[in-house]
């Protein structure tokens, strides 16, 4: 095959042809243009860079909130009355809500 720069030749694995045999193949691309799956791939791993960055500005954005509302109760509590432990989640726990789960 001359050689032609305006292509570049790319061997695949062998596959079996019934009635011939294992046979090379190969891939010819035009010089300079990025193979469709490479590119697929690229795309890919951009977007998921920019899920990640969306998930970290979330959770920085909802750690914020919860500093900042933990400071302004702490600021509307008397001063000699501590915040109970746990915060909010005691709330929830003095409504009875059935039978206790045993072990």
């Amino acid at each position: 095959m001359p050689e032609d720069p305006e292509f570049v030749g790319r061997a695949l694995r062998p596959r079996s042809l019934k009635g011939i045999g294992w046979v090379q193949v190969w891939k010819l691309s035009r010089v300079g243009s990025e193979p469709g799956a490479e590119g697929r791939r690229n795309v890919r791993w951009e977007r998921f860079g920019e899920v990640v960055r969306e998930i970290d500005e979330l959770r920085n954005r909802g750690e914020k909130l919860i500093v900042e509302r933990h400071r302004r109760s702490a600021a509307d509590s008397p001063a000699g009355e501590p915040d109970p432990p746990g915060g909010d989640a005691n709330l929830s726990a003095e409504v009875d809500s059935g039978d206790p789960v045993t072990p």
